[in-house]
């Protein structure tokens, strides 16, 4: 009499595959884990546009101080900072609130320094004074003046 060739569990050797349930759970948390990994890259990458821009908003400052120093006045228009810093897109174009430019805007002394990140979701601003130095805001693009100016603080 022949003995069945038998693993433990009961199985036969002739029929080791995987159950729908075993599967179906592999694949539930292979989608967990796919799941965390797509959050942490969005987030990451959302991160990291913020600190481009407020690398642009930086460098728009040292151009515009840069200006200042040689010039003695601020300057007039946005573009007069491109002999300056010609790594940056300068405009005076307020609406122009789109990745890789900067607005700037002299308003009696004080130098506005507007950039945006995110596709256009948030903006990063620094208000250059005489009197107070600079001043930081991060709103949404879509804020008016006031509210941008009701944001300006001691950092980000």
């Amino acid at each position: 009499m022949a003995v069945p060739n038998t693993q433990r569990g009961g199985r036969s050797q002739s029929n080791d595959a995987y159950t729908l349930v075993e599967l179906a759970v592999a694949m539930l948390v292979i989608g967990a884990l796919l799941a965390i990994a797509v959050a942490t890259y969005l987030n990451a990458q959302k991160g990291s546009q913020e600190k481009v821009a407020q690398s642009r908003a930086r460098a728009a400052l040292m151009a515009t101080r840069n200006y200042v120093s040689q010039n003695g006045v601020p300057p007039a228009l946005a573009e007069d900072l491109e002999t300056v810093e010609p790594s940056l897109e300068f405009t005076s174009d307020a609406s122009a609130r789109v990745l890789g430019k900067v607005y700037v805007r002299n308003d009696a002394g004080d130098v506005y320094i507007g950039t945006a990140a995110n596709n256009g979701e948030t903006c990063f601003w620094v208000k250059d004074s005489a009197n107070a130095g600079a001043r930081y805001a991060r709103v949404p693009c879509s804020a008016d003046a006031a509210e941008i100016e009701a944001a300006f603080a001691n950092s980000w």
